[in-house]
């Protein structure tokens, strides 16, 4: 009987020394513009949606929601958080970036100029990574940086010449783990 108390123990310790959380952090380097869409310049966002496996999929703008970024001025962002997250073991999550060109409602629906498409999966506290784009307009070449890889993404559409860094790290800011923490209470 100890013998079994015991190997059901290992078995349960083995299973929750395997079950680890990987955290990860996407960032926009940096942003171009190549050619606004608008003749006088273009009001730009960024619309993240978040499909997880666990199913509370979610979707924000960049900035939020009625602000938008003048095209004349993008160069400006720099080290952007697009999103992080903790992941858990078999956990997986698609995270789509798209570039959007604001237009004036309700007769002129908003351009989308291309999107980036980042899915991860956590395997046993090992992140499995792939990087494609969601979007015909999008195109995207891997560049070595000095911490590892970045992707440079050109947003191509409705005539619009846009390009923008990103990279995955594994840290996180002092906010999301100051908000997991307060989850963790509850």
């Amino acid at each position: 009987m100890k013998r079994i108390v015991f190997a059901l123990a290992m078995v349960f310790a083995t299973s929750v020394a395997c079950a680890k959380t990987i955290y990860r952090q996407l960032v926009m380097d940096n942003f171009e513009m190549g050619q606004a869409v608008e003749g006088l310049g273009d009001e730009l966002y960024l619309m993240v949606t978040i499909l997880n496996s666990r199913g509370d999929d979610r979707q924000y703008s960049i900035p939020n929601y009625p602000v938008t970024w003048p095209s004349d001025s993008i160069q400006k962002i720099k080290d952007l958080t697009v999103w992080e997250a903790g992941i858990e073991d078999g956990e997986s999550m698609e995270i789509i970036v798209e570039l959007v060109e604001q237009d004036a409602p309700p007769f002129n629906v908003d351009d989308s100029l291309g999107s980036a498409r980042i899915k991860l999966k956590n395997h046993e506290g090992n992140a499995i990574t792939e990087w494609g784009s969601f979007h015909h307009t999008s195109e995207y070449t891997k560049e070595k940086a000095s911490k590892g890889e970045k992707y440079k993404y050109h947003f191509n559409g409705h005539g619009g010449k846009y390009s923008a860094y990103f990279h995955l790290t594994d840290q996180v800011s002092d906010r999301f783990k100051e908000k997991e923490a307060k989850k963790a209470k509850q």
